[in-house]
């Protein structure tokens, strides 16, 4: 924060000050990474680790000025998006490292824990459920969709679908699509390039926007405690 406003571009870093928050980062990581351990540890030696599933996750990345900002919630890119999800314990296939190739979303957790533990999915959870990966089976390629609210009106959707990326900023209404086999850092706007490809990605995409308001209203409503009625968040 001393090194200026970061939700202005008025501040430039320079290389040494990225890669000086950078260290601090993997130093954060380094930490994270023991204590988790910690925690591996004490369910082994409670007895513990044959009934316990771990999941380890996260709910968003961070920005190193990869498109211009650092910390987070400026955008839908990779850096933001992409978080770890690691499941350990009974029920999954291998306790070594096994990868899924396929793109998963934060949303299929509540699924997948629901049918772990064999209880209902209520309808309105979305997602679905990613156990047949931790079998390990293959997942069948779906669409993945993505939403930042965090700074309004800055609103912003995307789209993940066959390899290409597609951003939205509802503000300004413009799109930016990024084809990830050939530009996984998302660098090179191909909007333009592909039309086709573009004008079906924007049609899904604004689908699902107007799917996602209606359910959002749809949702039952509770009246927050008292206690918090002053905050805002």
């Amino acid at each position: 924060w001393e090194l200026g406003d970061p939700f202005t571009p008025r501040e430039k870093l320079l290389p040494i000050d990225v890669d000086s928050l950078v260290s601090l980062y993997d130093g954060e990581v380094q930490r994270l990474d023991w204590l988790v351990g910690d925690v591996m540890t004490k369910l082994r030696d409670r007895g513990l680790a044959d009934r316990t599933l771990v999941v380890f996750t996260a709910d968003h990345g961070q920005e190193f000025m990869e498109h211009g900002a650092y910390t987070y919630g400026h955008s839908l890119h990779g850096e933001v998006l992409r978080v770890p999800l690691i499941l350990s314990g009974p029920g999954v296939a291998s306790q070594g490292e096994q990868g899924v190739e396929t793109a998963v979303s934060t949303l299929d957790l509540a699924s997948t824990l629901a049918e772990i533990a064999g209880a209902p999915v209520p309808p309105e959870a979305g997602g679905r459920s990613l156990v047949a990966a931790l079998k390990g089976e293959s997942l069948e390629p779906v669409p993945v969709y993505s939403e930042s609210l965090y700074r309004v009106p800055h609103e912003s959707k995307a789209l993940y679908q066959d390899g290409y990326k597609l951003i939205h900023s509802v503000e300004d209404g413009r799109f930016e699509l990024y084809d990830l086999s050939s530009d996984p850092a998302e660098q090179q706007d191909v909007f333009v390039q592909v039309p086709l490809v573009a004008q079906a990605m924007v049609d899904a995409l604004l689908t699902w926007m107007v799917h996602a308001e209606q359910a959002a209203e749809d949702l039952p409503r509770v009246a927050p405690p008292a206690q918090y009625d002053a905050w805002s968040w």
